[in-house]
């Protein structure tokens, strides 16, 4: 990227929230709330609504000269992205989730944080986890301690993959003239757009992070049902994972003979585990034909670690054993650390 993309901004950038809604009328006011409320006026704000049944649209309807409404009918999050950011007309963007909140300060250091680096093409922040009722769960996401990559990550990402720690999507800020080089995204992404997102910013330029909490995630901690796996979630997990490899393998522009060599190092346990609870009790007219299929064994734990080749050994005796997808499905949550043994979701 060219650093005078960034230098005619530098002064006062125009920075696009788009907030994606669907069915989140309890939360929608709060999220608006928070978008109109920051201390950065050179902003706009855009509401997609993707075919809400709920009082969604009456609320935004009583926002009427204060934001642009764009309804849609019902069409997922990838859908949703896409339209937001064709009508979005500021240099940075940030995508913030209906259930989610910005702190008033949030924009001013966002727009400082691309004045500061001319190769930044996403600006990163730590959010706070509340639950439903807004109340503080004492922890930060991603938490504060860990690792989170920052800077040029395209050698470590051919080397071994684009799983990494990230802060869910309303804790980005993404240059516009860097996501406009690989949107729209996959409109049969209904759900986990987002890991299409961060893996293609991420290979096309550098990734900051500001040290600050500047918002706020909410976690649904009220229904054991919403954390367990189903095979419907899966297969959203799995066929977004692999619509974002074979973008990023397209990317690298990678010779036919190592694409299959790549995608060894790539995979996750989660992954393969989940992909062969699917092929097993799932018909075959029932998934993608583009999914991916599970990479031999040998394949497998001849590119990974001992400790990941543990963890994929434990899952596929588990696959092998269980008598039901259901159960298959609980035992690769818990292994996998999507919720504990009672089906609720853990909160770092």
């Amino acid at each position: 990227m060219k650093s005078s993309e960034i230098r005619d901004m530098q002064v006062n950038p125009k920075i696009s929230i788009i907030i994606n809604n669907y069915n989140y009328a309890r939360f929608l006011p709060a999220a608006i709330e928070s978008a109109l409320g920051q201390t950065y006026l050179n902003m706009e704000l855009l509401v997609v609504d993707d075919g809400s049944t709920d009082d969604s649209r009456t609320i935004i309807q009583s926002y009427e000269g204060r934001l642009k409404a764009i309804y849609k009918e019902n069409g997922g999050q990838a859908s949703a992205f896409n339209l937001g950011l064709l009508h979005s007309t500021g240099e940075i963007v940030i995508f913030l989730d209906s259930d989610d909140v910005l702190a008033p300060g949030c924009l001013e250091e966002v727009a400082q944080s691309f004045i500061s680096d001319s190769e930044l093409v996403c600006t990163r922040w730590y959010l706070e986890n509340i639950d439903q009722d807004g109340r503080k769960l004492n922890s930060t996401n991603p938490p504060q301690g860990v690792d989170v990559p920052t800077g040029s990550l395209n050698s470590q990402i051919l080397k071994t993959g684009w799983r990494f720690n990230n802060p869910p999507t309303s804790g980005n800020a993404f240059l516009k003239s860097c996501l406009e080089q690989f949107f729209p995204i996959p409109e049969e992404m209904t759900r986990c757009a987002d890991v299409y997102l961060f893996a293609n910013v991420a290979v096309r330029g550098r990734i900051g992070m500001i040290s600050k909490v500047l918002g706020c995630y909410r976690q649904n901690l009220a229904s054991t049902s919403h954390h367990m796996l189903s095979r419907v979630k899966v297969l959203r997990e799995v066929l977004a994972a692999d619509i974002t490899d074979r973008s990023l393998i397209a990317f690298f522009g990678q010779k036919s003979n190592t694409k299959n060599q790549i995608r060894n190092y790539w995979v996750t346990v989660g992954d393969e585990v989940l992909r062969r609870i699917l092929l097993k009790f799932a018909q075959n007219h029932c998934l993608p034909k583009d999914m991916y299929c599970p990479i031999s064994v040998s394949n497998f734990l001849n590119s990974h670690t001992l400790a990941k080749n543990i963890k994929y050994c434990i899952g596929l005796l588990f696959v092998i054993l269980a008598p039901s997808e259901r159960i298959a499905f609980w035992g690769a949550g818990t292994l996998l650390g999507k919720h504990n043994l009672w089906g609720v979701k853990r909160i770092y």
